[in-house]
């Protein structure tokens, strides 16, 4: 399918999730069951999804990072233009608990993640499982990833642990150390390197690679003992058809083709007062230097939605009514959506003979650990965007203006352009339209710190010299279902103005937001860099880099002081979405 086909194809399907969805802000992120049948038909020409993962290993002791890359593919299009831009990893332990559900940002098809194992993790087998909430009203919900990880926990005394196993069920055997003849002979074979040197890597030497696809590679200490079979790429079937609806649910998942989907309902305080839920106003804030802001508008069951794109990355956030009978009812988050996917253990026990390897490696660990602030891994922060408004306010900073000790003074001396008005309810800020003798009755957008403030009293009593500039906008502004008459933009000193807030008038939460982006720490041995070279070095994982490109020419890492067999295993997929892994062997002496 040509590029310009795919594109074609990618907006009909956001033509039609507009249409689903109203206007963007105005938009439900499940169709209820009225809805269902219409909706059914269209969402059959979806195509499915499916993700495969890459991580570092299935074995990982406390105090260890789990490093994955996801691969999303759908049907038509493979890799490239993927309808989720947001998809969920989450590693589940043996009875059934998460420990942990990270949301990924997806774009070109692929994200990254990592995971800190902590210490008061128990030993035992776990599952980490990979899906789009797309994925989630498949009726088979066997095509979520699910791949194995045994995680050792060396600071207690349990050794048992259930690890999953290919071809064996239910039996108990001993973890043992390699001792085959074949094992001997693949030693004696491999390229041999020295301590704290550099390996360079071909990357032409692997003809199963596109110059055009995406990969991700690890290189990684081999353990002497046998682990979890790791699946590659290539046994993750290729997606083929539509999406097919689970005929059990009474809700149909739309995919987040455009950013996250943040929902919840508004309830009536009065059990019996269950209309007029329709077109109230909702606003989700996420406070900080680079807030964010949604306005929604429900539907008829009380349901609101908010498409959160890329912006800060903050995670608390305060969703409030605006109106004046916000105080008639309560917000209520829609929780995740619940799903058991099925999930098979087999039962396996350490023996005492690798507990000298445990030892080992565990030490290694934790003088590593020792270490790492001198070995950070850094984050890749996506440059400062503009707020909803754009640059279209006039911005006073009030540090280069003569400070008064209240508010109204520095409306009457230097922001001329926003009033103080007296209503029956109390005083509000207006801000004045370009013809001063029109009086409009629309509300003006108060912002705080990002945060939408209805009760303007709480600003008009707050010290003027806490607050550091005021921003403007004299026009009448739409944003999403509301129309402003104006905006007023406030920046305290202290950025906490939210918490003066009456908590009775917005529901506070903590949100699962996507994972920044890192570049991971990549050890280097250079000349005249002798203090740093006197570091203590026992990587065990010598490199993750989760965006290779086959057309740069080589990979490239250095050696640590841990000698061994280690491995190169490079996974990812080819331009036209082909599955591609590929594994070198090298011996550190």
């Amino acid at each position: 399918m040509k590029k310009r086909d795919l594109n074609m194809w990618i907006g009909r399907i956001s033509a039609f999730l507009l249409l689903v969805l109203a206007i963007p802000e105005n938009s439900f992120c499940q169709i209820k069951m009225a809805d269902e049948m219409q909706v059914r038909e269209a969402l059959k020409s979806f195509p499915q999804e499916k993700v495969h993962l890459h991580y570092n290993s299935t074995f990982l002791l406390s105090g260890e990072y789990l490093y994955y890359k996801i691969y999303l593919l759908n049907s038509i299009s493979g890799l490239e233009n993927s309808l989720s831009k947001i998809a969920y990893v989450e590693l589940k332990s043996e009875n059934g608990s998460s420990v942990f559900r990270q949301k990924v940002r997806i774009d070109g098809g692929t994200g990254q993640g990592d995971f800190f194992i902590p210490a008061h993790l128990p030993t035992g087998s776990y599952k980490l499982l990979a899906y789009t909430q797309w994925m989630l009203n498949e009726s088979n919900w066997d095509k979520i990833f699910q791949g194995d990880l045994v995680i050792v926990n060396p600071y207690t005394s349990d050794r048992t642990v259930d690890i999953p196993r290919e071809g064996i069920k239910n039996d108990s055997i001993l973890f043992q150390a390699k001792k085959s003849l074949d094992d001997l002979k693949e030693d004696l074979a491999v390229p041999n390197y020295d301590r704290r040197s550099q390996v360079s890597v071909d990357i032409s030497q692997f003809a199963e690679l596109d110059p055009e696809g995406t990969y991700s590679v690890s290189v990684r200490k081999q353990l002497k003992v046998k682990v979890p079979k790791m699946t590659n790429p290539e046994e993750i079937s290729r997606t083929s058809g539509n999406i097919s609806l689970s005929g059990s649910n009474s809700e149909i998942l739309l995919p987040e083709v455009r950013g996250e989907i943040i929902a919840g309902y508004i309830i009536p305080k009065n059990v019996n007062e269950v209309d007029g839920l329709q077109d109230k106003h909702v606003a989700l804030s996420i406070p900080g230097e680079n807030f964010e802001l949604k306005i929604s508008a429900t539907d008829e069951h009380g349901l609101f939605l908010f498409n959160v794109e890329a912006g800060s990355g903050g995670e608390e956030a305060l969703i409030q009514i605006i109106g004046k009978d916000r105080e008639d009812f309560m917000i209520e988050l829609q929780p995740f959506p619940a799903f058991e996917p099925s999930v098979l253990f087999s039962e396996f026990k350490i023996g005492p003979e690798i507990e000298e390897i445990l030892v080992e490696e565990s030490v290694y660990n934790q003088i590593e650990n020792a270490y790492a602030v001198v070995k950070k891994d850094t984050v890749s922060k996506k440059p400062g965007q503009l707020p909803f408004y754009g640059d279209l306010l006039v911005t006073y900073e009030l540090g280069d203006y003569t400070r008064f000790n209240s508010l109204k003074e520095t409306l009457v001396e230097i922001v001329r352009d926003i009033t103080v008005k007296k209503t029956a309810a109390g005083e509000l800020l207006k801000t004045r339209g370009e013809n001063s003798l029109v009086d409009s009755e629309m509300p003006s957008l108060l912002l705080v710190d990002g945060v939408v403030v209805q009760d303007h009293e709480l600003l008009i009593n707050y010290p003027a010299r806490s607050i550091r500039s005021i921003g403007i906008l004299r026009e009448k502004y739409f944003y999403g279902p509301q129309v402003f008459h104006g905006i007023i933009h406030v920046k305290t000193i202290e950025g906490n103005f939210f918490e003066l807030l009456d908590k009775e008038d917005y529901t506070s939460a903590t949100l699962l937001r996507p994972l920044l982006t890192k570049r991971y720490f990549k050890q280097e041995y250079k000349e005249g860099k002798e203090e740093e070279n006197h570091i203590p070095d026992f990587r065990r994982q010598l490199l993750w880099n989760p965006k290779v490109m086959a057309k740069n020419g080589s990979i490239e890492f250095y050696t640590s002081d841990v000698p061994g067999l280690y491995e190169l295993n490079i996974q990812g997929y080819s331009s036209a979405g082909i599955p591609i892994s590929a594994k070198r062997i090298f011996r550190v002496n």
